[in-house]
């Protein structure tokens, strides 16, 4: 003998009304006469999966009742629900339920007994309170084998429906025990959890039940089996079940064992699982589209994200939206590494696996999708740099196969060539190939050339949203029409390339092409040239006149790139073809009136006084802290700022090293640099990337301008270290962070 506890709750209403004459006002949005302090999260999402509901078209004369065993992670629980029909204020149809659930599985039956034996359904009237649990001793109930009442019952359990005009063998109808002994004994021989509902007229997912006796109203049955036949993507599939016990044991552990893995990759492979098929029977249950910051929540999404890689960007942008703390950041590094390590032991026995198939397009989708959202570049960062994590292997085989795709155009190129060389031979007798480059890309073109061999033998520039990009690269390699080609969308391309390029411990290897020349391709066609410092780590030469180069493969030119001059040597060269041109008139054979000469003496001495002002102005990349989660841990406050205010900035200059030093300030209080970086992002110039700001003064100024004027500050676009501008950022960047009451500047500063 042994005594379990009951727990119950029911579906809570607004109730109006007596005991026997009551009627619904609406419902509560929360449960009522609960014994628990909280629903079990395992019975919450079978309940917001709609396994407990009868169909809309349902009207119950008399109790429906449906049992089921629950499980997720080591929550295992046996719940009955007995379904009512109610009415409401308008005298409309409702369905109500009451539902009693004890810890464990296999205890069914003994819910059962009691319900039956108290005669148990809903009743708003009969009040619990939380604790208010029963004792039940588990020797009340009879287990009587009633499987003999049943003149066949293994034929019966192939199917989920048993036909309601299906009787015992002395005519009677079916008791209730007898269909939950059924369902036990298909659930045995299925390795499954018992499901199954009694005395229903309709449900709204018959497909996730082993059996269902029907009650008699008319066209029941009918209608029940005509759900099944028509939603065949919700039939019983035999591997289901094993998917969703892997997928909610993912949520509830901190690792996915190798043979859970086995059974979604293989789940991947098989056609029968459709994208209907995840989302309405294995995701549904989840309630996915309503992702929490809960451990668990940020776990089922990992795993939505293997199984649907264009929903990666989604959770990346959702998780750069909400301010949470680096614990969750941890939690998901750490779990992608776990999984990672899972992974690896799979890829020792099989060459390929779908799940990596899924991550490189996972990859893909994130990549594509930082065009359109540059706001996510260091989130991509964060997640794609972390060499021990899932995405990280799959970015560096898709930049692979990018490289390898730019290559491939070259090639293409070469193909063509010859097949263009030839053709002119047959088709004209001569020996001689058409060596005029205007001819050669001529009828590249216009003959279908292009058409025929540009795109072969592509991975990702083949895939449609790249079609765009491979254009651009087409044109680049095939024609060298470099100068007509630039389109500022791709710049967080570049910038995402080269960020992580310099983000590598200096231990890494390094290599030249995808590494460097790689974001260099980016910046070529974003920009129109490639920065100073990534054209020296790209080991092109600083001594061409015209800072040009074209890089080859296998002989064939790929993609000329220039070099960004910095504003100290574009003032040079001004000068410079200014005093070239002039000695050219000097010494041309030509009259040329004195009073043009007199105007162009002046135009080099202002020029040569202009030099001092100038400044190399290159771009500086500066990776981002390894870590891109923030620090939680308190700190000092920040030291008083003079009270004298400086003289306004009225330098670019001068602005960046403020900000710098602003950032400086929190880092100095124990607060993540990156995470510091954001928050003024955030408040100054949303959207814009925080290493780069010396570079897009442009961008920059009117962010600048436009907050100065909601602070009520002169608006010219610059900040000094410890002006007005600069203070009013500090306390929104100390707001942000939660710590206005460590910064003395702000009105919420407490002694």
């Amino acid at each position: 003998m042994s005594t379990i506890e009951i727990h119950e709750f029911s579906t809570g209403i607004d109730v109006q009304g007596t005991p026997d004459n009551w009627w619904s006002v609406g419902f509560s949005g929360v449960y009522m006469n609960s014994t628990l302090s909280y629903i079990p999260r395992s019975v919450q999402q079978e309940i917001a999966a709609d396994l407990f509901y009868l169909s809309e078209f349902a009207v119950q004369k008399k109790p429906a009742i449906i049992g089921r065993e629950v499980k997720l992670g080591q929550e295992e629980w046996s719940v009955l629900a007995v379904i009512t029909h109610a009415k409401d204020e308008s005298k409309r149809g409702i369905s109500v339920s009451r539902y009693f659930l004890t810890e464990g599985l296999g205890k069914l039956n003994d819910l059962l007994t009691y319900q039956q034996s108290n005669s148990l359904t809903f009743n708003p009237f009969d009040k619990k309170r939380c604790g208010d649990k029963v004792s039940y001793e588990t020797n009340q109930t009879r287990n009587n084998n009633l499987l003999h009442l049943l003149d066949n019952p293994e034929e019966l359990s192939k199917n989920i429906i048993v036909p309601s005009t299906t009787t015992t063998n002395t005519g009677k109808r079916i008791p209730l025990k007898a269909i939950h002994q059924l369902a036990e004994k298909k659930a045995k021989e299925l390795k499954q959890l018992v499901s199954w509902a009694y005395d229903v007229e309709g449900l709204k997912k018959p497909h996730d039940f082993l059996i269902i006796y029907p009650c008699t109203a008319l066209n029941v049955d009918q209608n029940i089996q005509k759900q099944l036949e028509n939603h065949p993507i919700s039939q019983f599939i035999d591997k289901e079940n094993d998917v969703k016990v892997a997928v909610k044991e993912w949520i509830n552990q901190s690792s996915l064992t190798k043979k859970n893995f086995q059974i979604i990759e293989e789940a991947l492979i098989d056609s029968r699982f459709t994208d209907d098929v995840w989302n309405n029977s294995i995701f549904a249950i989840f309630n996915i589209n309503q992702i929490t910051n809960d451990s668990s929540y940020l776990r089922v999404y990992l795993l939505y994200s293997l199984i649907f890689p264009k929903k990666l960007p989604d959770f990346l942008t959702w998780f750069n939206r909400q301010k949470i703390g680096s614990e969750a950041y941890t939690l998901i590094q750490k779990f992608s590494r776990n999984l990672q390590n899972t992974l690896n032991q799979l890829r020792k026995n099989q060459q390929t696996l779908t799940i990596d198939n899924h991550l490189k397009q996972g990859v893909n989708y994130l990549i594509f999708h930082l065009i359109q959202h540059p706001e996510l570049l260091e989130s991509v960062v964060w997640l794609v740099t972390d060499k021990e994590g899932l995405w990280g292997g799959a970015y560096q085989e898709f930049i692979n196969d990018l490289w390898a795709d730019i290559k491939q155009i070259a090639r293409n190129y070469k193909t063509a060539k010859a097949k263009l060389d030839e053709d002119i031979k047959q088709g004209t007798g001569s020996r001689h190939s058409m060596t005029s480059q205007a001819d050669i890309e001529k009828a590249l073109k216009e003959k279908g050339y292009e058409l025929t061999y540009a795109s072969e033998n592509l991975t990702v520039l083949n895939q449609k949203d790249w079609q765009e990009i491979k254009d651009y690269f087409i044109d680049l390699i095939w024609y060298k029409d470099g100068k007509s080609i630039k389109n500022e969308r791709f710049l967080p391309l570049a910038d995402l390339i080269y960020t992580i390029t310099q983000n590598k411990p200096k231990n890494a290897q390094f290599n030249v092409e995808t590494d460097y020349r790689l974001p260099a391709i980016f910046y070529q066609i974003s920009t129109g040239d490639v920065p100073n410092s990534l054209w020296k780590e790209c080991q092109f030469s600083l001594n061409n006149k015209e800072d040009k180069v074209r890089t080859t493969h296998e002989n064939k030119s790929l993609i000329e790139f220039k070099r960004r001059l910095n504003k100290l040597e574009k003032t040079t060269r001004i000068i410079l073809n200014t005093v070239s041109e002039i000695s050219e008139l000097l010494t041309a054979s030509v009259s040329i009136p004195i009073w043009a000469l007199i105007c162009a003496c002046p135009l080099l001495v202002l020029g040569g006084f202009g030099l001092g002002k100038w400044t190399n102005n290159d771009v500086s990349i500066v990776p981002p802290s390894p870590s891109f989660s923030p620090s939680p841990s308190p700190s000092p406050s920040v030291s008083p700022s003079p009270s004298p205010s400086p003289p306004p900035a009225t330098s670019w200059k001068a602005t960046v090293k403020a900000i710098d030093a602003l950032r400086d300030e929190f880092v100095s209080m124990g607060q993540d640099k990156s995470t510091v970086e954001a928050a003024i992002i955030k408040n100054i110039a949303a959207g814009f990337v925080y290493k780069y700001k010396a570079d897009y003064q442009k961008d920059w100024t009117p962010k600048i301008k436009n907050f100065q004027k909601e602070n009520s500050i002169i608006e010219t676009g610059f900040i000094s270290q410890n002006d007005e501008t600069y203070k009013a950022l500090k306390c929104k960047v100390a707001e942000e962070l939660n710590l206005t009451d460590q910064v003395p500047d702000c009105p919420a500063h407490s002694d």
